[in-house]
């Protein structure tokens, strides 16, 4: 074993001493050559560059497989993360040129992403040769500088471990640490368009397909492609939600995947593949939607079904999961009542509106709308006529609401809409619409009125519950003067 303590190279400020990389990194190789498992020798090379450097030096190994990195060994860093995409960072940067990337100053430098506090420098080596690369060396630094003058010894202990990890870095299709470091990463994300796109990316890949798209049902049909990959230099386009549905009516679909032939089909035409592999998406006998990869030649092996398979399965009880948590965020953030926002989630919107109107110093408007008879319509019609004027006030908020405005009902007969980047002008023209709206509605009996209250940042208040105050005065000013009309602070209150 390699005697790390004899290299100690002490800590100065500036660049990081040419020539002590350059003794470090001979020693590192012969780390490398010392032992026989690869796992190992790539540990113990890290080993000897971090112990050599102490704490100023952080240094990785990514493998690309199925468009992501994924990390081999590291050392100096509390946390790494994993499964880096080809677009992110200055590795993805080397890795997608197949060239080394030398940034001196990584403030300076748009694609960094600091996996860690205060760090100062960053080369990042290809493994191997193309285009992509196959996976990617990785120094930082976080006082001294790194520079081309370090770039030698670096690149020859690169080109050592490439040359160790050898079948790692060319995997002959997913071996079983390929799918254990693509499961633990696609354990990890908790949104449907992550594990979408991780799901199409692996699962072309693996079957050398034009393109690869996974939709899921709505109901009995398909909706829009959650995820769509292809190839850089593939011209494919989606298959729609018809075509699938069609091809789902058709094709003796079933839990395995299945090669659809498109002119036996007889859907085929100049502009659809000739074959599409089939994935239904399946959890308990329930099928989620479909995972399907695209190509005018297909023709998996045994082996790359067997594994599309299992990459189906997992993707789709990810898939399952992670849809049961949005509907239950759902719930716990909308009134069931109404489909709107409830307070919850009227406040953490309103808190990041607030935030964004801020930062982007526009203005933020809100009205908050009371029923001014809910009482009266129970009486008269029981809690059904009062429903029906609660749905009323929703759908009036809804239709005059914007695509970007936030409606949610705040609780009882209140309700709040958010309205960004708008004039006082615009703000009471929309007021007044909802106004006419829920007293032109068609209740079963009765009449609905609502009287609004309406407050803008900066010049209500500076905080949420400023404004939120602001509007409530200014609702009780319209109540006071009539009810069925709206109000604003030091504005004349408008009649109904």
């Amino acid at each position: 074993m390699v005697d790390s303590q004899v290299l100690h190279v002490p800590a100065d400020s500036g660049e990081l001493d040419p020539a002590a990389v350059a003794d470090v990194c001979v020693a590192a190789g012969r780390a490398l050559r010392a032992v026989d498992d690869d796992q190992q020798a790539v540990d113990r090379a890290l080993d000897v560059l971090w112990r050599a450097f102490g704490p100023d030096l952080l240094v990785s190994v990514y493998v690309l497989d199925l468009d992501r990195l994924w990390l081999v060994a590291q050392r100096g860093y509390d946390q790494v993360r994993d499964g880096f995409a080809l677009g992110q960072g200055v590795m993805g940067r080397a890795v997608r040129e197949g060239r080394a990337q030398i940034v001196p100053d990584v403030e300076a430098d748009p694609d960094f992403i600091a996996a860690t506090s205060l760090l100062r420098s960053e080369i990042a080596l290809p493994l191997g040769a193309g285009r992509p690369a196959k996976g990617v060396f990785n120094i930082e630094t976080r006082t001294r500088t790194l520079t081309e003058r370090q770039r030698a010894p670096f690149e020859a202990l690169a080109a050592q471990i490439a040359a160790r990890l050898g079948p790692a870095l060319d995997p002959a299709g997913a071996d079983m640490a390929s799918l254990a470091r693509l499961f633990v990463y696609a354990s990890s994300l908790r949104d449907v368009s992550g594990i979408a796109e991780l799901a199409v990316r692996a699962v072309g890949r693996l079957l050398g397909a034009d393109s690869a798209q996974l939709n899921l049902l709505d109901g009995s049909v398909y909706a829009e492609q959650a995820c769509f990959w292809r190839p850089r230099a593939s011209p494919a386009e989606p298959l729609s939600p018809s075509l699938l549905g069609q091809l789902r009516a058709n094709e003796p679909v079933n839990a395995s995947l299945t090669l659809i032939d498109m002119r036996e089909a007889r859907l085929s035409s100049p502009e659809l593949p000739r074959r599409v592999a089939w994935l239904p998406l399946r959890v308990g006998g329930e099928e989620l939607g479909t995972l399907t990869a695209a190509a005018h030649s297909l023709a998996p092996a045994a082996e790359q079904t067997e594994t599309a398979m299992l990459l189906a399965a997992h993707f789709a009880a990810l898939l399952d999961a992670t849809l049961a948590l949005e509907r239950e965020r759902l719930l716990a953030n909308h009134d069931p009542l109404t489909n709107l926002l409830n307070r919850r989630g009227f406040d953490e919107r309103f808190a990041a509106e607030l935030t964004r109107a801020k930062t982007e110093r526009s203005i933020l408007s809100l009205l908050v709308i009371d029923c001014d008879n809910l009482k009266d319509l129970n009486e008269l019609g029981g809690h059904a006529l009062g429903d029906s004027a609660l749905q009323a006030i929703a759908a009036g908020l809804r239709t005059h609401g914007r695509s970007g405005d936030t409606t949610a009902r705040l609780g009882g007969d209140e309700f709040a809409i958010l309205l960004p980047d708008l004039t006082h002008d615009d703000r009471d023209a929309i007021a007044e619409r909802i106004r006419y709206a829920c007293e032109s509605s068609s209740l079963r009996r009765g009449r609905l009125t609502v009287s609004i209250g309406q407050a803008t940042w900066p010049d209500d208040g500076g905080s949420a519950a400023e404004i939120l105050h602001a509007a409530d005065i200014a609702l009780y000013a319209a109540k006071h003067a009539g009810k069925n009309r709206s109000a604003a602070p030091h504005h004349p209150v408008g009649a109904g």
